[in-house]
Order: C-alpha cells, then structure tokens, then sequence
C-alpha cells in the first residue's frame, strides 16, 4: 500500500510539472521542493521529527557526542583558554593564531565525523596539523617568555592524545 502511494506521489508530482510548463527545462524552479509536495499528500505522515531525516540528524548527534576525540578535542579548547589570555598581554598576533589553531582542531574533527572516504580522511589530517600548530605556538610562547610549563602542560597532554588517536585514524 505504502509503495503505491508512493508511486501515485510520484505522478501526481510529475503531472503538476507538465502542467506548469516545468518539464521544459533541465531543472525545477529553486522555491519548487518535491518532498513537501510528496508529504503533504500521504495519508498517514507519522511524527514531525521523523519527516524530512530530521530524525536521523538528531541521531548523528548523539553519535557526534561520543566521539571520543572530539571531546578531548573540546576539553583541550577549554584548557587553552587561560594560556591564550596570557600570551594576548604580550603578543597578540601569536595568541589570535593559537585560537584559531585551537578552533579549527574540534572543528575538523567534527566535520570529517560526518563525510565518508577520502573526504574523512581530508579532514582528520587537517585537524592533525591544526593540532601540530597549536603544539607549535605553545612551544614559541613558552620560548618568548609568555607562558610558564606549568600552563600549558595540560593542554599539550591532551594535544599529544589527539595527535595519536587522529594519527590512528588517518593510517588504519
């Protein structure tokens, strides 16, 4: 019954097409969206957050919260925090690029959680240099002067998990 209903969807969109002149182009119009035009004529359209894949995007979500590395990833955000304040009094251009550096780590790792292939691959390397930069500036505050071991040994504690795990996940 359901594939049926699907099939009459279907035509009905396809009819309402050549009647609206569409089928002369290549592509509908940008306002024109099948899946509403579809969802509005199903008998039984269930639960709203299971129309349109919302539904399967809260699940992601979940998933993306397990992930390990991204929250090590965040904690290490958090832990940055009281050095980039410090090396800001002395050089402001080094802590702006640190939090950039910083930003981008959980940012990539997040972003490549969600693409498949090559392009995941992509994206953990990114985030596995992003880490290696704020390794870097770390190692230059600590060498100005701006910043004491003792701020930023937590953050590359957690630099050197990320660094590992991102290493495993890029060579399987």
């Amino acid at each position: 019954m359901q594939s049926e209903e699907v099939g009459q969807d279907s035509l009905l969109i396809l009819a309402r097409e050549r009647r609206a002149g569409w089928h002369k182009y290549r592509r509908r119009p940008r306002w024109f969206r099948a899946d509403l035009v579809v969802s509005s004529l199903r008998r039984d359209r269930g639960p709203s957050s299971l129309r349109d894949g919302l539904f399967e995007a809260t699940t992601k979500e979940v998933l993306m919260k397990r992930f390990e590395v991204y929250e090590m990833a965040l904690q290490m955000v958090h832990v940055l925090r009281p050095a980039v304040e410090r090396i800001r009094l002395h050089d402001r251009d080094l802590a702006l690029q640190l939090k950039r550096a910083g930003s981008s780590v959980p940012g990539n790792i997040a972003e490549g959680a969600r693409r498949a292939g090559q392009d995941r691959l992509h994206h953990y390397r990114i985030a596995a240099g992003s880490a290696g930069e704020v390794r870097s500036h770390l190692a230059v505050a600590m060498a100005w002067g701006d910043v004491d071991q003792a701020t930023v040994t937590p953050a590359l504690s957690l630099l050197d998990s990320i660094l590992a795990i991102l290493w495993r996940l890029t060579h399987p």
